[in-house]
């Protein structure tokens, strides 16, 4: 029986595919399969799959986006576990090792997930990352809902009797980009998720990538709280925390971003929540120096 299948959703993904694929068949576990499903890619993507031969499973589906793609990954699958990844991140060579025998050391879990590396265009090193939330003391549920997705979701290993119990990805639309962290917030009300301490991902970060976009990112990510909000019996305390977290930790990006419009959007819309959070405050004083900046810079090129 085949322990592991790893799960690849790809469109017009030639420039890494090849990488990505060879970051995971030089696995030193080999107990797997691997499953690619070419979203109707129109670049060179088909051909250089079709080099892999009988390494991989390989199907193509018409753009039906990333979570209906990884859903036919999964129907298609004959593993006890199930493992995602990014076609355009990679694998080190002992990350499945490590986490399968983690799973069976821990057999009251679900799922584990990993530290990762952010990685460029080039593979040049960007920073490590320690997949860790800053809300303390809470389950993986609320740490996921008040802080935001920050698991890797290159590095998710589940066992897949649990991805069937909660129907697989929602292929809605107005999720793309926030698809996993949909899955990640129902999986978390199934069971428990463990971090396991190792950095076992690169994950790629260029401009392009579907995460590098903060404003698609954000009405993503607010359909996904939405979704979960109005199907569960939150306390009206939580869900003002959980929209006054998610309002100011986009300012924050849109405020990296320069973009003043939806930063200040953000930090109207949290402060409506909780006038008195000091993270706010912050963002506020941030804003109003990019404002500045911004209104410098005009006012020096038109003179």
């Amino acid at each position: 029986m085949v322990r592991c299948s790893v799960v690849i959703a790809v469109y017009n993904g030639e420039k890494y595919i090849k990488s990505t694929l060879d970051s995971i068949i030089n696995q030193n576990y080999e107990n797997m399969e691997v499953i690619v499903v070419d979203d109707g890619s129109n670049d060179g993507t088909a051909m250089i799959l079709k080099d892999f031969g009988e390494q991989i499973k390989y199907f193509r589906s018409n753009r039906v986006g990333p979570g209906g793609a990884r859903n036919i990954g999964i129907q298609n699958s004959m593993g006890e576990y199930i493992a995602f990844c990014d076609a355009d991140d990679l694998w080190v060579s002992d990350k499945l090792r490590k986490q399968i025998q983690f799973m069976d050391n821990n057999l009251q879990v679900i799922g584990c997930y990993s530290d990762c590396e952010y990685i460029d265009q080039n593979n040049c090193h960007i920073e490590d990352v320690d997949s860790i939330s800053k809300i303390k003391d809470k389950t993986f549920y609320e740490k996921l809902l008040l802080g935001g997705n920050y698991v890797c979701f290159s590095s998710l290993l589940i066992r897949k009797v649990f991805l069937e119990r909660v129907g697989g990805f929602d292929e809605s639309p107005e999720l793309i980009g926030s698809e996993d962290y949909d899955l990640l917030i129902r999986l978390a009300k199934e069971g428990e998720i463990r971090r396991v301490y190792d950095r076992l991902i690169q994950y790629r970060k260029y401009r392009g990538s579907l995460s590098s976009s903060n404003e698609k990112s954000f009405h993503s990510t607010l359909k996904v709280i939405c979704k979960e909000m109005n199907k569960a019996d939150w306390k009206n305390s939580f869900k003002k925390k959980v929209l006054c977290n998610f309002y100011d930790t986009f300012a924050y990006d849109f405020i990296g971003d320069g973009n003043s419009q939806m930063a200040w959007y953000c930090i109207r819309k949290a402060l409506m929540k909780n006038c008195f959070e000091l993270r706010i405050q912050k963002n506020i004083l941030r804003a109003f120096k990019l404002l500045f900046q911004q209104k410098y810079k005009k006012r020096k090129h038109c003179i």
